[in-house]
């Protein structure tokens, strides 16, 4: 699939040189030559790109960044970078995914599961530690608690000792049941009982999922199995495939579909439901991407196509916002198995690397860009 991804870019390209060059052939020999040579540049420089990334090149690049910012003794919290709380969760476990994939990858790693062990310990900064004692609060604290499960799913998939495994047990037992007990098979928001995220109860299945393939069991399927069924049937954008940011009892589509939203309940759901994941790919991408002669690709965090029938609603993006749309959607097009798109965003990103590196100084979209290219990079179906 990755090799036929490439011969497909390799040819959409390549198509216009060639094309003109066909044509001028005959009336201009010495332009048809400029432009074969053209056509066969690009070709061998995505040949060459593809070898880095398929090769474990690009992966292990960013892997040794991964372990000079985790195993930092100086890091104490995600938020001294510049995140808010619920970013770095998002960020520790996209970094507890990569290195996880990593294990899976080289069974002989023997950092891995250090390192997320070291992103547990972290996760506990700014939330209360969970224990047996204080369950009562774990519902109230259910976001915290799916990105926590995430995390040691992949201690334990990494190849990690059992001194969570009770732990794991009752998180995800709790998750489980709160999914299917609700009415409308998501958890509720935790400052509005009445009010819906779909894409944290996306987060909280994949916890579920990694769960499963930690132990062999089968808990996650029937709450994915729900979850799905209602919030594609009834939570989407004009009854298609994307799901709404924010939905209520009384407006389906409170607020609307963005690549923030959309980009990490694609790549949580991928894992669970790949076709269910591939719809809401395929319409995120009618309406949130652009290409540029096929070579490369963006993404942009709000869709005029989308915001046009609430006008009220339009807000202009920053660039670092559709640069983070970008980023998020090339983790997605990563979990989903697009290889075509995974490499338009690659040689995107390749060539921002080289004409606007982001500074060395860790800040949060320089956080962002690690996490997302890593856990992206190093994805493993096993996982």
């Amino acid at each position: 699939m990755s090799f036929l991804a490439l011969l497909a870019l390799m040819f959409l390209s390549s198509a216009i040189p060639l094309a003109l060059a066909l044509v001028l052939r005959k009336r201009s020999e010495a332009w048809a030559k400029r432009l074969f040579l053209l056509a066969g540049f690009i070709a061998a420089g995505q040949f060459i790109l593809w070898v880095y990334d398929a090769g474990g090149w690009q992966r292990k690049k960013h892997e040794a960044v991964v372990h000079r910012l985790v195993g930092d003794p100086s890091l104490k919290s995600f938020s001294q970078l510049g995140l808010t709380k619920e970013e770095s969760l998002s960020a520790m476990c996209m970094l507890a995914e990569g290195l996880a994939s990593q294990a899976l990858r080289d069974p002989q790693d023997s950092l891995a599961a250090p390192l997320i062990n070291r992103l547990i310990h972290m996760s506990y900064r700014d939330y209360f530690e969970p224990s047996p004692r204080n369950k009562r609060r774990w519902p109230e604290q259910w976001l915290f608690m799916a990105h926590l499960n995430t995390l040691i799913g992949c201690y334990s998939r990494a190849g990690g000792d059992d001194r969570y495994r009770s732990l794991h047990d009752a998180i995800t037992n709790m998750l489980a049941k709160n999914i299917m007990s609700s009415p409308y098979k998501n958890i509720y928001s935790d400052n509005n009982p009445l009010t819906i995220h779909p894409t944290p109860n996306a987060v909280a299945l994949r916890s579920l999922q990694i769960y499963d393939r930690c132990y062999g069991d089968k808990l996650s399927e029937r709450p994915a199995k729900e979850w799905t069924d209602y919030v594609l049937r009834e939570l989407t954008f004009n009854y298609g495939n994307m799901p709404c940011a924010v939905t209520t009892r009384e407006n389906r589509c409170k607020e609307l579909p963005t690549s923030s939203t959309l980009n990490p309940l694609i790549a949580a759901l991928a894992p669970v439901n790949r076709s269910a994941a591939r719809d809401v790919w395929q319409e995120y991408k009618h309406y949130f991407k652009s290409t540029w002669l096929q070579l490369s690709a963006d993404f942009q965090e709000y869709s005029t196509s989308v915001y046009k029938t609430t006008p009220e609603e339009t807000v202009e993006p920053t660039a670092n916002e559709n640069l983070m749309a970008t980023l998020w959607a090339f983790r997605s097009a990563s979990y989903v198995g697009d290889r075509f798109t995974y490499y338009q965003l690659n040689n995107k990103l390749l060539w921002k690397d080289y004409f606007n590196p982001l500074p060395t100084k860790w800040n949060r979209l320089r956080v962002f860009e690690v996490c997302l290219r890593y856990s992206a990079c190093s994805h493993h179906a096993l996982l």
